[in-house]
């Protein structure tokens, strides 16, 4: 399979602006959701990636996730799509529409105390022993980090609430959801750039001839996925190393990448589905300057006739979905495609699905309804994924919440039993 060993100067280039960039986004300060709230997606439209996800092309009406509290929300303007909301970014690189009397009316970057942020209340300790009564951590509070060191971080609030972590508890914590560090890091924490794999993704019933090639420049190849279109054949090229569908070669002679599948791309035999192929390129704001790397979701969509039974068969839930993503954690090394699997566990049964699709007739993977449920799903995930930016970022592009409306008739279908 070909690597590229060079960067073009397009990379440098793009890569430098990214970071001056950042550096403005942390000046913005941010604001904060004091309690949780959901928000609508503000990832782009895209009608050619109806054939393999409804309603793809109406993106912007989607409730895309909730956001506990002391989620902070960068860059935040006045929305140009609905009257009172604002968009922006959450610290892990979610794009987002959110109510603007949802969030603080001041900076986070103003808080005095604002090195560690707790979105869900759990019970602290004392001392790194856990000796006496323990402490009481509510949603929405944020600390100073009073010291720090390889064994234990040790907090206090501006009302002299101290706790301590041990340094494995804490980073538990972390990949759980619970809190964010923001001590040292530059925030929005990631910059992801979303592409379609339109040249693989499949309409329902369709497949994809393992004859068919993709050719790109190779100094179009090179040049940063930020720049990549939408629907860019690139992303295509990409995905054919990303989720192992194929080879890519250089032909010396014209200068282009050809990719080539293996195998023809469809359904098993007896069921009518499509696939639906995402790309995402994205890179940590501590990475090293030029660097990025990429993921992918591959997700089989259940296709049926309209509720009526009249008309074409058309993609509704999601039977299938898995991540295709680096576990290897920082920019130490380049990345070797294809990239490991990590089968997405459910949340609904194809009924609660079928149920839920009808309200919201949306593709999705998820429907998450409650606080409650946000927190079960980002727990269960997090055991396969240690990073908490991409559980969140994985959540808000598989799921669509019902609408004020509808909400609760959905949690019905949609909430784990208690216990």
């Amino acid at each position: 399979m070909y690597r590229f060993t060079t960067i073009s100067a397009a990379v440098i280039a793009t890569s430098l602006l990214g970071l001056e960039v950042r550096a403005q986004d942390e000046l913005d300060g941010g604001r904060w959701v004091p309690r949780g709230t959901f928000a609508i997606s503000n990832l782009p439209e895209n009608p050619t990636r109806e054939r393999s996800y409804a309603r793809s092309g109406k993106e912007r009406s989607r409730i895309s996730t909730f956001l506990p509290g002391m989620t902070i929300v960068y860059q935040s303007s006045p929305s140009p799509y609905r009257d009172g909301y604002v968009v922006g970014m959450t610290h892990s690189g979610i794009p987002v529409e959110v109510l603007d009397a949802e969030l603080s009316t001041g900076k986070f970057s103003d808080r005095s105390a604002k090195d560690v942020v707790m979105h869900r209340s759990h019970e602290g300790c004392r001392d790194l022993f856990c000796s006496g009564d323990p402490i009481e951590i509510g949603i929405g509070e944020s600390y100073r980090i009073r010291e720090e060191d390889r064994d234990k971080l040790s907090l206090i609030n501006d009302d002299e609430k101290a706790v301590v972590y041990s340094r494995e508890d804490f980073e538990d914590f972390e990949t759980r959801g619970y809190l964010t560090k923001h001590k040292d890091r530059v925030n929005p924490r990631w910059t992801i750039s979303d592409g379609y794999a339109e040249s693989l993704s499949t309409g329902c019933g369709e497949s994809r001839s393992s004859i068919a090639e993709l050719v790109v420049p190779q100094e179009q190849y090179l040049q940063d996925p930020a720049t990549w279109d939408l629907n860019d054949p690139r992303w295509s090229l990409k995905a054919i190393e990303i989720f192992d569908l194929g080879v890519l070669d250089l032909d010396t002679e014209t200068g282009n990448v050809v990719g080539q599948l293996a195998s023809a791309i469809e359904g098993q035999s007896g069921e009518t589905v499509a696939i639906d192929l995402t790309v995402f390129s994205y890179r940590d704001s501590g990475w090293k300057p030029n660097f990025h790397k990429f993921a992918g979701l591959l997700q089989i969509v259940h296709c049926e006739d309209s509720v009526t039974g009249i008309g074409r068969v058309r993609p509704q839930y999601v039977k299938d979905a898995v991540l295709y993503f680096d576990m290897q954690q920082g920019d130490g090394q380049s990345q070797e495609f294809p990239l490991p699997e990590v089968v997405m566990p459910p949340q609904l049964s194809d009924d609660a699905k079928q149920k839920i699709f009808r309200v919201t007739g949306r593709s999705f993977f998820y429907s998450v309804n409650s606080a409650r449920e946000y927190e079960t799903l980002f727990e269960e995930l997090s055991d396969s994924i240690v990073f908490p930016t991409a559980v969140a970022n994985v959540i808000a592009r598989l799921n669509a919440s019902c609408g004020a409306s509808d909400r609760e008739k959905c949690r019905a279908w949609s909430e784990p039993p208690p216990g």
